[in-house]
């Protein structure tokens, strides 16, 4: 019946099956050995009585631990009843200990004694059998886990995107578990990027915990923390209900970039095999978030007037082409806007270079701030913007240039003087169904608008 088998449950139960059928025991019990925490736990029983303890440190007195770490049989004896505990032996590693108790002062013949020997030797090559099983398992989860990992390292756009990933994977990876990826680049607030699990992160708590509590400890001393309260209402923890928690920095090579907790209720609430699996994750992911922030800053930098912060031409240029993309298939409509300052040369000459450059930082600022925050701020080339507006029509496109005019007209440049420009719009799909015929279209308009022959009336004509 003990071969047949193969998970630890069943093996157990059968065992105690064998021992009501074939021996005289009354009571039993099975406790095994967690090497982690030098604890046995009660993992199965029959009749057990409930006043007897169900987690034994090692290193006491009690013959269930006695029988394991001496790796011998004990015995007691009452007027009542006998015990036998009988260690489970591997090559003399003890797995834990059989308790077994009988009805009478006349204790185990001999003949029960090696029945139980026999059964004790049997359960205990079944449950190392297990154990390498698990730890076979175990090896496959992490090689899975990475695999997903490197997966979506390959397809995220942006660390944001990847965290996402990342955390949906550990809350798959660790059953009844409450996940959050931190993220803290240089210069900038910790944040919460992604999180997984039944509770929703607090980040006043987050904050606290970096202060006080092992998150702060792992992302200081950079190593990996184990946390542990009974009482699941330490304020240090990040997550109210935790009584376990793992904390593990996201390094990459000495760049702290932020870290990764992974919560659950209950003390020793996390495997060993579990332990490691997430500290070979949070490597691998701290290198491929490395990576997406050195992306994103060369990006940017071919991306971005180095000047003012906006986009530059080239960045225009794509965003129009990945509008119109996401236009026609979702058909929406978008419109593009474009600016020429008029007599800046003025400006650079009365201000010289650097006051000129801080005029262009302000009108910078202000636009954007009369902008949505998927709107695209574009400094085209010299004094002159340029403006792509997502899902935005005609009425729409007149409405944000009334706010940019007036943005624009706040910024002084002298005592009593004030920019102004020249405005040119177009929307897809009425002006235009391709890149280029949209944007030559918005140039011919601006240039007809700078022309100073042009009426207010005619310039507010090639607005529409």
């Amino acid at each position: 019946m003990l071969l047949a088998v193969r998970q630890q449950e069943t093996v157990l139960e059968t065992l105690l099956l064998a021992l009501r059928s074939h021996t005289e025991m009354q009571r039993a019990a099975v406790y095994l050995l967690d090497p982690t925490l030098q604890q046995l736990s009660c993992r199965a029983e029959h009749q057990w009585p409930s006043d007897r303890p169900r987690n034994i440190p090692l290193h006491e007195s009690d013959p269930i631990a006695t029988a394991a770490r001496k790796g011998t049989q004990q015995t007691t004896s009452g007027n009542e009843a006998a015990a036998l505990y009988l260690p489970l032996l591997i090559r003399d590693r003890a797995l834990g200990t059989m308790a077994v108790e009988k009805n009478g002062v006349q204790g185990f013949t001999n003949e029960d004694l090696v029945l139980l020997s026999l059964l004790a030797a049997q359960v205990a090559v079944l449950l190392e059998n297990r154990q390498l099983h698990d730890a076979e398992y175990a090896r496959k989860r992490q090689v899975e886990l990475l695999h997903l990992i490197v997966r979506s390292a390959a397809t995220a756009p942006n660390p944001g995107e990847f965290c996402s990933l990342l955390a949906d994977l550990l809350g798959d990876a660790f059953e009844n578990a409450n996940v959050a990826i931190l993220l803290c680049p240089p210069d900038k607030d910790l944040r919460i990027a992604a999180h997984a699990g039944s509770d929703e992160p607090q980040m006043e708590r987050f904050l606290q915990a970096r202060q006080l509590g092992p998150l702060g400890q792992a992302m200081r001393q950079k190593r990996f923390v184990i946390a542990e309260d009974p009482s699941a209402a330490n304020p240090s923890f990040c997550y109210g209900t935790s009584g376990s928690e793992i904390c593990i920095p996201l390094v990459s090579g000495t760049t702290g970039l932020g870290a990764v907790v992974i919560a659950r209720r209950g003390t020793h609430a996390f495997r060993k095999d579990e332990l490691t699996l997430a500290q070979v994750a949070a490597e691998v992911a701290a290198n491929t978030v490395r990576s997406l922030h050195l992306s994103e800053e060369l990006n940017r930098s071919t991306s971005s007037d180095p000047l003012t912060g906006a986009s530059n031409q080239r960045h225009f240029h794509a965003m129009v082409e990945q509008e119109l993309s996401r236009a026609r298939r979702y058909q929406k409509p978008f419109g593009l806007i474009t600016l020429d300052l008029r007599s800046f040369r003025e400006v650079n000459t009365a201000l010289g270079v650097q006051g000129a450059d801080q005029i262009l930082k302000q009108i910078t600022a202000s636009l954007r701030a009369r902008l949505r925050s998927h709107d695209t701020l574009s400094r085209y080339e010299g004094d002159q913007f340029a403006l792509v507006l997502p899902e935005v029509n005609g009425d729409g496109v007149a409405i944000v240039l009334t706010k940019l005019n007036a943005a624009l007209a706040t910024i002084e440049v002298g005592a009593s003087r004030r920019l102004s420009a020249a405005w040119a719009a177009v929307t897809f799909p009425e002006d235009g169904n391709s890149e280029a015929e949209l944007v030559n279209t918005l140039f011919r308009r601006l240039d007809a608008a700078r022309r100073p022959s042009r009426s207010s009336a005619s310039q507010a004509a090639s607005v529409e």
